[in-house]
Order: structure tokens, then sequence, then C-alpha cells
């Protein structure tokens, strides 16, 4: 089995079981014409500088309607809930539109994973288990593409999460869990986490992902309960399988 990656909450850097030269010279011709007006102390920049630079350095974070958590996992098929637990890492929770891009732009694209590897992004306190008690009930859709999309797919899906584009084509009662992509040989598999199975049937999820990439084709797309696979520890008739 690969070794996990080692990023950490505070590195804030980076499924499995199946200024120019330009600038300077004008700052430093500015700071010499602070001096030559006293000799004795550097003069305070005009009110209107001030006011400008205040403006520039005021962010206005934009938060997100839940937070939402960063994970990596890189598991082999087959694995106990506790084997795959053991290797599942948490890089980082986001709470604004900010801090997501701060992630993001700091973790390999997808692309530079190793086979077998799954990223996660998970609603809130919910872990990217099937058991998990906030996933128990729920299921995925899998999209199985061509790696040449990937990394646009990742992208565009992970912002659809957060922007809470996703959660109008459930079910009422229903909700967008999370969203995985997982790195495998030959094609790649996007997933969509939502927490109801049983009201999947009245779901669109599918024409609306379809219709967000209207040129790519997918290889392959189909919906699972949790708790219909084999490997599922969890309590098997919580949706009426036995």
């Amino acid at each position: 089995m690969a070794a996990a990656l080692s990023w950490t909450d505070e590195d804030a850097a980076p499924s499995g079981r199946d200024g120019d030269n330009d600038s300077n010279n004008n700052n430093n011709n500015n700071s010499s014409k602070y001096r030559q007006q006293s000799p004795y102390s550097s003069p305070s920049p005009p009110g209107d500088v001030i006011e400008r630079s205040a403006e520039q350095n005021i962010v206005e974070f934009l938060p997100l309607s839940t937070s939402w958590t960063f994970w990596i996992d890189n598991s082999m098929p087959g694995t106990t809930v506790a084997e795959y637990e053991s290797c599942l890492k948490k890089i980082y929770t986001v709470t604004t539109v900010q801090e997501f891009w701060s992630v993001y732009n700091n973790i390999p694209d997808v692309k530079f994973l190793s086979n077998r590897c799954s990223y996660h992004l998970m609603r809130g306190k919910r872990r990217p288990v099937w058991e998990d008690e906030f996933n128990c009930k729920g299921g995925h859709w899998r999209f199985k593409c061509s790696k040449n999309y990937t990394s646009t797919l990742w992208k565009e899906l992970l912002l659809a999460a957060i922007g809470e584009q996703l959660n109008d084509s459930l079910a009422e009662g229903d909700e967008i869990g999370g969203v995985s992509c997982s790195i495998r040989g030959r094609d790649d598999i996007l997933q969509v986490w939502n927490t109801q199975a049983q009201l999947v049937e009245r779901s669109s999820l599918t024409k609306k992902i379809e219709s967000m990439f209207p040129g790519v084709t997918f290889i392959s797309v189909y919906y699972k309960a949790f708790a219909t696979h084999e490997a599922f520890e969890g309590v098997k008739d919580t949706l009426g399988f036995a």
C-alpha cells in the first residue's frame, strides 16, 4: 500500500475502498521626497493616500453556507473501515470563499495524485466514510471520466458544491454531503454524495451534472446506496436492505 501524503491542517497544503523594479523605484523616489521635506522626521503621507491604501487593504470575506473539509486517502480495495480510516487524512476545513481558494491553490492538482488516491470535500463534520452517521443512510453517484477531463471536472464540481448549486436537483429532504475525485489506472471517478438514498428516484442530479459539462461524455454513470455495498460495515437494514 502506498504511503499517505503527510499533509496536516497546519500545512494547509495539500474513494478509497473500492512586487517589480518600477514599483520599487517609485517607492524609493516617494520616500526620498518625504525625507527632503523634513530632515528631522518622515512626514505622514497625504490623507488621500492613506484613504486609498486603507481601501485597498480591506478584504471582504465571503462566507460559505456551511463549512467544508478537504480530505485525502490512498486506501486499497477490500479494506475494512478501520484500515480505510488509517489511510484517511484531513487537509483543512474552510468556511469562506477565500479559505477555499487558499487551500485549493496550495495542494497538488488531482492529475498529480498517484493511482488509488482520492480527494474528498465533505460538508461540515462529515468524514468521507460510508458508515459515518451523516452518510450511512445515503449513497453516491459515480461518474467515470477520461483523465483528459479530470482536473477541470473536479474544480467545477467543487465550486458547484460550495456554491450550493447541486442541492436544487435533489428531492426535498435530501442533501449533498460531499464530492470526491478518485484516481484510477485508466479512467478516473467523480462522486457526489447524498444523505438519503431512498429519495434518489426523485432526483435529477445526473441530468444536472451532464448539463454542467455538455462537452464531456462520461464513460459510465450510476448510483449506489452505501448500505448495498458488500464492504459496508454499518447496519444493513437502515434503508430496508437485508
